[in-house]
């Protein structure tokens, strides 16, 4: 089995013309015979014609069928494809084999609902039949798109080949096996990937508690982003099913309102024959071509078509022209269709629009569905990530009580020795120092007493060691004076040098003048 496709066309009568003749002439020798599907006849020239008039009337039937007539037109309507056996089975396939072959082939394009011809040539030595199909849907008037349609057919021909026994395309049978082996190959590596992120999930489960919580928090991402997705499929799929109900009641609107005007079309066109026998039985005599013209000038004179002229003088050339008198009849049984087709056409379109209103509610429905689930995602998403917030203050809080924890031995150990210290105190050395004593009141005579100085015993404190505050100066430490009195020794500290209190103090970075210099007349004193 080798299927061929052929380039898709936009004329049925070219793709008719090649198919039902014989190559280069005007008969039909090599056609065994033919076959339609979704075709009310069985006649190929009349199925041609049914196929033009869908193909022309697309925009109706989208219309009809509630589509917009939107989007970019295509005119190549003509999908034509041809199904050859090996000539080793031209005895072993008879016209029902065929026929089950360009079914199964027209379900595997998905076009079985679509119109076809199927044509079986007899000119060559290997079995073979012709498929034409029309894209266009005689349902909605949508054009069937045939996406990767040559792989479908190559994969459905190679199975056919397999479930019949018989492998005569050994090329094709192997670059199945290829793919085949492709796709174990490829759905080995998606196993061995599973295996490694299970085994890698494992592995999380021993990761500290913050580290865990980080990848809860990044899955927890990745599942709210999903969900998100699923949120708007589901939305997408509600209003697609919603659309597809109402565009079939449509539909079967239309079906039931052509049912039910038959009657009145009857009805209509029985008038119009009983109207044209009587027009064309008063032009036999004078006096009804008269009475026709007369009609002829009120038809006119209702319309508007006089141009100016009198009742009179277009009546009089009414009379004269009988083809004027046939034109404007024709006009009027035509003007009493289109108002029959608009009336009938109002009680459809009235139909339609109350079903729309009901699809428009339906949706609006849908909408405040979808609203409230968004709603409820929302809220749900914002508890979790609250959850995990919490958590990674919990954890911060456990970390810094833990270094609370291990810090309190230390504090533990200080307050210890402390109150130790304070409840027995060491003993410290001790010397002997000299405490001055206030001076008395001066005598009357301005004469003051000397009184000699008492021996005391005080701590003997070493300075070298004892850290001493740092002064406002900036200097860490003892200062000098200190540093020198605690190594000499002395039982007093130096004292400072006097200071002249009746010099003025100089101000800080005041300038110091220079001594004036002495004049001659100085000099020579």
């Amino acid at each position: 089995m080798v299927p061929d496709i052929a380039k898709k066309g936009h004329s049925f009568n070219g793709a008719f013309a090649y198919y039902l003749h014989d190559k280069g002439a005007d008969t039909a020798e090599r056609v065994g015979w033919t076959e339609t599907r979704n075709l009310m006849t069985d006649d190929p020239q009349a199925a041609k014609r049914i196929m033009i008039a869908t193909a022309l009337q697309a925009d109706e039937l989208k219309k009809a069928a509630g589509i917009k007539a939107a989007g970019r037109k295509s005119t190549q309507s003509v999908y034509a494809y041809a199904l050859s056996w090996h000539p080793d089975e031209a005895g072993q396939i008879d016209k029902a084999e065929m026929l089950a072959a360009v079914d199964a082939s027209l379900k595997e394009l998905k076009a079985e609902h679509l119109q076809s011809v199927a044509v079986c040539h007899t000119d060559q030595k290997h079995p073979h039949v012709h498929v034409i199909i029309n894209r266009v849907d005689p349902a909605d008037g949508r054009m069937h798109p045939f996406k990767n349609d040559r792989l479908q057919l190559s994969d459905w021909a190679n199975q056919y080949e397999r479930d019949r026994g018989n492998i005569v395309t050994p090329a094709r049978e192997e670059k199945r096996k290829k793919r085949e082996q492709h796709q174990d190959k490829k759905a080995r590596q998606d196993f061995a990937l599973a295996k490694r992120k299970e085994a890698s999930a494992r592995a999380k489960s021993d990761l500290s508690p913050a580290a865990m919580l980080k990848d809860l928090g990044e899955a927890q991402k990745l599942r709210h982003r999903q969900e998100w997705k699923d949120l708007s499929a589901t939305n997408k799929t509600k209003r697609n099913a919603i659309y597809n109900d109402y565009r079939k009641r449509i539909k079967d609107a239309a079906t039931l309102h052509r049912q039910e005007t038959k009657p009145f079309w009857a009805a209509h066109f029985a008038k119009e024959r009983e109207r044209k026998t009587a027009y064309d039985k008063r032009e036999a005599n004078l006096i009804g071509v008269i009475q026709n013209a007369f009609e002829a000038t009120s038809q006119q004179y209702v319309m508007g078509e006089l141009d100016g002229r009198g009742k009179l003088s277009a009546h009089f050339s009414n009379v004269i022209s009988s083809q004027k008198r046939r034109a404007i009849f024709e006009r009027r049984l035509d003007l009493d269709k289109k108002t029959l087709r608009a009336e009938l056409k109002a009680v459809l379109d009235h139909e339609v629009q109350s079903i729309q209103a009901q699809r428009k509610d339906a949706l609006k429905g849908q909408r405040a569905s979808f609203d409230q689930a968004r709603s409820s995602l929302i809220q749900r998403q914002d508890d979790e990530w609250g959850k995990v917030r919490e958590a990674w203050k919990q954890l911060r809080g456990r970390s810094y009580r833990s270094y609370q924890r291990s810090s309190d031995p230390v504090k533990k150990d200080f307050d210890k020795t402390r109150r130790a210290d304070s409840a027995t105190p060491k003993p410290q050395a001790t010397r002997k120092a000299v405490v001055s004593a206030p001076s008395p009141m001066p005598a009357p005579k301005g004469e003051v007493p000397r009184v000699a100085g008492k021996t005391q015993t005080v701590a003997a404190k070493d300075w070298r060691k004892t850290p001493v505050q740092a002064d406002k100066g900036g200097l860490g430490g003892v200062t000098p004076a200190k540093r020198d009195w605690a190594k000499t020794g002395a039982s007093k500290q130096p004292v400072s040098q006097p200071k002249d209190w009746g010099k003025k103090a100089e101000r800080s970075g005041a300038v110091k003048k220079a001594p004036a210099p002495r004049r001659d007349a100085d000099r020579s004193r």
